[in-house]
């Protein structure tokens, strides 16, 4: 447990660095500024409690802002979620005479996927301790959990054990990534297309993958694609290249705006413009100067690739849910705002927010917005989210029986005659 005296230095450093940095699309300088300051009031009432108290109660404070990508968290990846540590989507059901958490969507290659827990599972105790909603189960990365799961088919119990790795990534909170993408070819010419995650900041091994599935869905005739962004958390900009392959030319997806960028005028037009992930390790090294160094302001605009007419065009499938989050739903957003793919699941979380992780003192990060993802029109997305096409929630008896319905749905659509859409829609 940390002393007193780091608390306090914690708790300054926080209020410093939102005071300074934090972009809050909603509220002024001085508002932010006023909020932070209470910080040291307030402090008194948590900074000797014990570590899980000190950062849930400092989480609670944080929450106040009413902004997604913000979160105080300890280096070591202690109590995270299952959606970031294991790779699987749990949600509450109602079973006998209470709620269990039953699994509705794992991440292929994760680590829930590897041990072989799938649709409709039910986690009933976590180390030999009970789980039960509303309480959320949570893992430490780099220590092994025995699951006690009830299966889908009602079989009898089994004893899982998740080896979670010790946490890596150093540009987000600490989670295990799972496989980022996976592909598989349907019946009747469909190619789909899994991703979990955009790991890297520029995507560059991320884009290769992409163009090597498009690729072999050429060589196989597949003239129809469904793109399962379901829990993905977002990452970096390897979610250009999915979109990018979504239109034939250079158009437009959105722009992110900085404290400094909003006061310039926040004209999307005048933006630094990201239109290309490079191609080669020479070029990757261009562009981590170009914005690493001479272009330090995140305030930019992000647009397509121009890759021309693909054989999918008028004929794609978005699949997302409430865990599809960050740069999965800008994908999203864009998708349905320019009528390029039909959506099907249920609707996103509007979770949108550009954010930076700061040391605050004694392994503790503070992860806080410092940039604003709005579409080219000027809207906004982060808190509204984007409502699919045809909305799909599993049932219980349906993850019971291991069908993926929202699945099922996205290949009745894309097989449909006429799916509305225009591949140059503006």
């Amino acid at each position: 447990m940390s002393t007193p005296v780091e608390r306090a230095k914690i708790l300054q450093n926080i209020e410093k660095l939102i005071s300074e940095k934090l972009f809050h699309p909603w509220w002024t300088i001085e508002r932010v500024e006023e909020k932070a300051g209470n910080l040291s009031k307030i402090s008194a009432d948590f900074k000797d409690a014990p570590d899980e108290q000190f950062e849930d109660r400092l989480n609670g404070w944080l929450a106040e802002f009413g902004l997604s990508h913000m979160a105080f968290f300890h280096t070591s990846g202690r109590r995270v979620p299952a959606q970031f540590a294991i790779g699987a989507e749990l949600r509450a059901f109602p079973n006998g005479n209470g709620y269990d958490w039953f699994v509705q969507h794992v991440a292929q290659g994760g680590v829930a996927h590897q041990a072989g827990i799938r649709l409709g599972d039910a986690f009933v105790a976590i180390n030999g301790q009970k789980v039960s909603p509303p309480d959320e189960p949570r893992f430490q990365l780099g220590e092994a959990h025995e699951i006690l799961v009830q299966p889908h088919d009602q079989s009898s119990t089994r004893k899982v054990t998740l080896d979670l790795p010790k946490p890596s990534e150093k540009d987000r909170p600490p989670m295990v990534t799972p496989q980022p993408v996976s592909h598989e070819t349907l019946p009747n010419r469909i190619g789909l297309i899994r991703v979990a995650a955009f790991p890297g900041a520029i995507g560059f091994d991320f884009a290769q993958s992409v163009d090597q599935i498009i690729n072999r869905f050429k060589e196989e005739a597949c003239d129809r694609l469904i793109l399962d962004l379901r829990g993905n958390p977002g990452g970096g900009l390897g979610s250009l290249r999915l979109m990018s392959y979504l239109v034939p030319d250079r158009r437009p997806t959105g722009y992110s705006l900085t404290r400094k960028g909003k006061a310039t005028g926040g004209i999307p037009d005048g933006l630094m413009r990201i239109q290309r992930i490079p191609e080669t390790k020479l070029r990757l090294y261009a562009m981590a100067l170009r914005f690493g160094v001479l272009h330090r302001d995140r305030s930019l605009s992000l647009w397509t690739e121009g890759f021309g007419a693909q054989p999918f065009h008028g004929k794609v499938v978005l699949l997302v849910d409430e865990f599809t989050r960050s740069a999965a739903e800008m994908i999203a957003a864009f998708a349905s705002r320019s009528r390029i793919a039909t959506l099907v699941g249920a609707s996103t979380p509007g979770q949108v927010l550009g954010a930076a992780n700061f040391r605050v003192g004694g392994d503790y990060r503070l992860r806080m917005p410092v940039t604003a993802w709005y579409m080219w029109d000027g809207e906004l997305i982060e808190g509204k989210g984007v409502m699919p096409d045809h909305k799909v929630r599993p049932s219980l008896e349906d993850l019971k029986a291991g069908k993926d319905v929202q699945l099922e749905k996205a290949v009745n659509v894309v097989l449909s005659r006429n799916l509305g859409l225009a591949a140059n829609a503006n």
